[in-house]
C-alpha cells in the first residue's frame, strides 16, 4: 500500500513532555510500591513483640511470614501469566514449559 502515511505511536508517546497526569501517575505508583513493601519490612522489626503478644515461637512466626510472602507471589505470577496470554508480548509461565525438540 504505497502512498499511505503511517503513524508511529511509540514515537509520539516518547516525545510527550511530562504533564500533571503523568507526574501524578508516577507518584501514586511509587506510593503503592513503597507501602506494599513497607508492611513486610515493618513486620521484621516487630517480630519479637508479636511473639510475646501472641505466645508464638520463632518457627511459628516464620511460617506465618512465609505464607504471607507466598500469598503475594502466587497471585502475581498467575496474573502475569494470564495477562501475557491475552495477547501482546511473549508468553511466560511458571514453571517454564519444557522445550520441544
Amino acid at each position: 500500500m504505497e502512498g499511505q502515511a503511517t503513524f508511529d505511536l511509540s514515537t509520539a508517546i516518547e516525545r510527550q513532555k511530562p504533564r500533571g497526569f503523568l507526574v501524578m501517575l508516577v507518584f501514586v505508583s511509587w506510593l503503592v510500591t513503597f507501602f506494599d513493601g513497607f508492611d513486610m519490612n515493618v513486620i521484621s522489626f516487630t517480630s519479637k513483640q508479636l511473639e510475646a503478644a501472641f505466645h508464638l515461637t520463632s518457627p511459628m512466626l516464620g511460617n506465618v511470614f512465609s505464607i504471607g510472602i507466598f500469598g503475594t507471589l502466587l497471585p502475581a505470577s498467575c496474573s502475569a501469566t494470564s495477562a501475557t496470554g491475552s495477547g501482546g508480548g511473549p508468553r511466560s509461565s511458571w514453571p517454564p514449559a519444557p522445550s520441544r525438540p
